[in-house]
């Protein structure tokens, strides 16, 4: 019972002091007047694709595959990159 009248205590302290603390964030939102909005510089993208193939030797085309057989040559000559 002592428990419950402890708790019943702290509740309307502690949403009193959210209250307070809500209050206080909110009046100090707008106090200072922001610097204008600059826009920023528009990103320039490269005009081919980046593309990066992780693999062993058959996707470098070392060992027993020519390099213009590898992964990553057939997957350029697919999407008409080469």
């Amino acid at each position: 019972m002592r428990g419950l009248t402890r708790r019943s205590r702290i509740a309307p302290v502690l949403a009193l002091l959210g209250l307070c603390t809500a209050f206080l964030c909110g009046c100090n939102a707008g106090a200072e007047a922001s610097p204008p909005l600059v826009p920023a510089t528009p990103v320039v993208r490269p005009s081919t694709p980046v593309v990066m193939f992780v693999g062993d030797s058959f996707t470098v085309g070392s060992g027993p595959v020519p390099r213009w057989e590898t992964y990553a040559a057939q997957t350029a000559r697919l999407l008409s990159w080469q």
